[in-house]
């Protein structure tokens, strides 16, 4: 028979109003943050890619493991009611952190000691890096907040005799691989510790309690499937990719020291593995002991399914080479060794004072404090810890934005895939024409601009630096020689109403000077669709006889921005000179999935480069 843990003291009314206080500053960061920091790439695909197209599960939408489906089919939600303000896709993750308090109270809950019970909410409270995805439309947040509440009623289901707990842990733990399906593992987890909970209940009569534990098994089972299907889908296409493959010390236990607490050097990974190994056996030292409550006891769930968890990663690791977690990805491991810390800490307390009259072992849980006094040290509403590559200076964006006044002709700008989006997202925001990246500008025909990164790539031979801000590496660099533009062709017309796959737009007869010219090729476009945006590509296609292609490549105008209506859209696109064995080129709109679009106004010029010096 379960036997019920002998409660925690009651929480003061000075707790409580200091926890409340707390969770209001923490909830009010979190909002400034959603609001002030920048969509980032990964956000921006999301807007993109599903919210706007409506298209969030696969075949339909495309497979990317970047697609946590609950969290975008919320934001789909959220985007149409609020609009296009950055804070209408976050909103789930800011509404999700409620979510996270109230588990994070019913965790404190299962500590005696006021002393550590402060400790631990403060430091789950204000975790560094943890605390940044609750302004992020991603998953991790929302997941975290799942799995803890998840975990607060897998306890509760181990001393009540109800069937809301195990309903509500299922059903919890479900949702935490819904939107994020790294949690998938942790899930199975949640879901064999609810079933042992049935398990263990008084039997009162026999088949009615293995029908009730059926039943549970099979709604699991149900609950599962679909994460397990997404996450086998996309396995066999290779796109679990993100984690390392060196092991669980190396990758996920160094990644989390570096993040969370700024640590590097190879002693710490091993150091924090070691310490949850010892919060494991510390939380099941009960269990060890046979005693017969001890299922009952917060520190055995927690312990169990966190120890089932680092030897489920340790097999797929092992077995199937499957990516270990880390960084973002291994972030739902830091709540378990909080708690564990502070409930191992406050059992010593209690031994300590039911043995000596003292209970000064308490002060240890302090040093949960340093997590707090760590995201205060850093707090800021204009940046990310993990993806501040991503952040597009205003010092760049002008230095652009002048550029482009200066000259008649269109600029071509070069830049790297990952910071495309955000370049496009802060034009937009920033109510400024498209200057879209020509991302094949640091390998094919040299570009008036270029983005990069300092940190990656070096000042290019040929370019001077011309802008430049605090805070990161991107900066901008103009080429000392600037391109000389001849225009060569200009063409206008229109597209009606169509759903057509494919729309050809311009196919020049080509002659000696385009084939053997540099080409600047811009082209405007006004388009307009029954919805804001639809999937469509601008695609250029160079061939050679028998149709053997030199060239294919296509901008994705549904990324470009969020909604066509109000602006003249332009792609600027550089070609080195094409040669004569070139015998066709053309340009093409590709509808891939049949929605109705029209393109009132097009207009394609093409500019011969002259000075067109290789760096």
């Amino acid at each position: 028979m379960i036997m019920q843990r002998t409660g925690p003291s009651a929480w003061t009314n000075v707790e409580k109003g200091a926890f409340g206080l707390l969770a209001v500053l923490v909830l009010c960061y979190v909002v400034l943050r959603a609001q002030h920091v920048p969509l980032l790439h990964d956000e921006i695909r999301t807007l993109r890619e599903y919210v706007n197209n409506g298209n969030l599960w696969p075949p339909h939408a495309a497979w990317d493991a970047g697609n946590h489906v609950l969290v975008s089919l919320v934001a789909a939600a959220t985007h149409r009611l609020f609009g296009d303000a950055d804070l209408s896709l976050r909103m789930f993750s800011v509404v999700m952190l409620v979510v996270y308090v109230a588990a994070v109270h019913g965790a404190a809950s299962w500590v005696k000691d006021v002393r550590v019970r402060v400790a631990l909410w403060s430091a789950l409270l204000c975790t560094p890096f943890l605390i940044e995805f609750f302004s992020l439309c991603r998953g991790y947040g929302p997941g975290i907040s799942f799995q803890m509440m998840a975990l607060v009623w897998v306890v509760r289901s181990f001393s009540k005799g109800s069937w809301q707990a195990p309903l509500l842990a299922m059903l919890l733990g479900a949702f935490a691989s819904y939107a994020c399906l790294t949690l998938l593992p942790v899930t199975c987890g949640i879901f064999a510790f609810t079933l042992l909970s049935v398990l263990l209940r008084p039997k009162t009569s026999v088949r009615a309690h293995w029908v009730s534990l059926v039943g549970i098994g099979i709604l699991g089972v149900l609950l599962l499937w679909p994460s397990i299907a997404y996450a086998q889908a996309l396995s066999e296409r290779g796109l679990l990719y993100a984690g390392g493959h060196t092991g669980l010390v190396k990758d996920t236990s160094a990644s989390l020291a570096y993040w969370v607490l700024g640590l590097g050097g190879d002693r710490w990974p091993i150091f924090f593995a070691v310490l949850a190994l010892l919060l494991i056996v510390g939380g099941l030292w009960p269990l060890l002991r046979h005693r017969p409550q001890a299922w009952s006891d917060p520190r055995v769930v927690l312990a169990g399914i966190f120890g089932m968890e680092i030897l489920g990663r340790w097999l797929l690791g092992s077995t199937l080479d499957m990516a270990y977690p880390t960084d973002r990805t291994a972030l739902h491991f830091v709540p378990y060794m909080i708690i564990l810390a502070a409930l191992v800490i406050d059992r010593i307390a209690e031994l300590q004072l039911s043995k000596t009259g003292s209970s000064w072992s308490a002060w240890a849980a302090a040093v949960l404090l340093l997590l707090p006094l760590r995201t205060i040290a850093e707090a800021n509403t204009v940046r990310t810890t993990f993806w501040v590559r991503e952040l597009i200076p205003e010092e760049v964006l002008d230095a652009a934005k002048t550029a482009e006044s200066r000259v008649e002709a269109p600029l071509s700008i070069g830049g790297p895939y990952h910071l495309s989006e955000c370049w496009d997202r802060a034009r937009e925001k920033r109510k400024e024409p498209v200057l879209h990246f020509e991302m094949d500008g640091y390998s094919h025909a040299p570009c008036d601009l270029l983005v990069m990164d300092t940190l990656l790539n070096a000042r290019p031979a040929g370019y001077h630096l011309l802008a430049s801000g605090a805070g990161n590496d991107i900066v901008l660099f103009e080429r000392d020689l600037p391109l000389r533009k001849v225009l060569m062709r200009d063409t206008s017309f229109a597209v009606r109403m169509t759903s057509d796959e494919f729309v050809g737009l311009w196919e020049p007869v080509l002659d000696s000077l385009l084939l053997n010219t540099s080409l600047l090729i811009a082209t405007e476009v006004v388009l307009r669709s029954d919805e804001r945006t639809i999937p469509l590509a601008l695609v250029f296609d160079t061939e050679r006889s028998k149709g053997e292609k030199t060239h294919y490549g296509g901008t994705d105008m549904h990324h470009l921005r969020n909604d066509w209506a109000p602006d003249t859209l332009q792609v600027v696109k550089r070609m080195a000179p094409l040669g004569a064995d070139v015998d066709r080129m053309k340009m093409f709109f590709y509808n891939a999935r049949h929605r109705n679009y029209a393109a009132p106004y097009v207009r394609v010029r093409v500019y011969g480069v002259t000075d067109d010096v290789r760096p």
